[in-house]
């Protein structure tokens, strides 16, 4: 064997490497410099072609922190009431109303009354969504909603005759401020901020329609009986006739974003 020629090839090839090397730390060095420069000037949706809501939520002086939840154990309420049954374990109910009520999309107050007066701290629940055969409540804690979690519905159904005689309920119990001294309240960002991110991030581009934004709590410890909940944005956008829903961390500068998986 030739080792000189073999001792210059290995020199050519360390250097060839050491080269690609740096070409790519200094193209990864400029990409970030341009992503930052994009991230400083002031996005104009309108001009990349993606529609946003005309008027979005102010947070100018709202200020949230992680929460703690624990799933309400069912079992004894249950056993005091006729008409209503566990469902999955103990988790959840099925209840059967007493006195159905007739139900229209354009006045959903009777619904709400029922909830506040004969729920399980039904005053705990606001509106989210309807469709022809459901209902959806979401649970609350200080007015914003616990997003996008089974432990926290009620779910009323609605049969062929447009009427409403049974409802499932989860609930989640002793809600409340997080354990340790780094949980204080922050500074909510903005939901422009909220939606930049999604653009940065390439989730949200040329063509894209935002459907909805709205501010609440996402879970994102799940054990079997308690939850950690995080103030998040949650944006819907829709997508090539494809709706898509964001999670997007509302209390850091440099936030996560969480893909909901249907």
């Amino acid at each position: 064997m030739n080792w000189k020629l073999a001792k210059t090839l290995f020199i050519i090839v360390f250097i060839l490497v050491n080269i690609g090397l740096a070409i790519a730390y200094i193209n990864k060095i400029n990409s970030s410099k341009v992503f930052e420069e994009e991230k400083t000037t002031e996005l104009d949706f309108d001009e990349e072609n993606i529609q946003i809501l005309n008027k979005l939520p102010d947070v100018d002086d709202v200020k949230m922190q992680l929460i703690t939840g624990k799933t309400k154990d069912f079992e004894s309420y249950a056993k005091s009431r006729s008409n209503v049954k566990l469902n999955h374990g103990d988790e959840t109910i099925d209840v059967h109303m007493e006195h159905p009520i007739d139900f229209s999309e354009k006045e959903i107050s009777p619904l709400k009354r029922y909830i506040d007066k004969h729920v399980y701290h039904g005053k705990d629940y606001q509106f989210k969504s309807s469709s022809k055969n459901r209902v959806v409540f979401e649970q609350t804690y200080s007015d914003y909603p616990i997003m996008n979690n089974s432990k926290a519905l009620i779910i009323f159904k609605i049969d062929k005759d447009k009427r409403v005689k049974m409802f499932t309920q989860s609930y989640m119990g002793k809600v409340e401020p997080s354990e340790g001294a780094n949980n204080v309240e922050k500074q909510v960002i903005s939901p422009k901020k909220a939606l930049d991110e999604l653009y940065y991030n390439r989730y949200l581009i040329s063509g894209d329609k935002v459907k909805n934004v709205r501010l609440g709590y996402y879970s994102f410890v799940r054990e079997p009986s308690v939850q950690v909940l995080q103030p998040n944005w949650e944006v819907v956008i829709e997508a090539d006739n494809e709706t898509k829903t964001y999670y997007i961390e509302a209390t850091s500068n440099n936030p996560k974003i969480i893909e909901q998986k249907e």
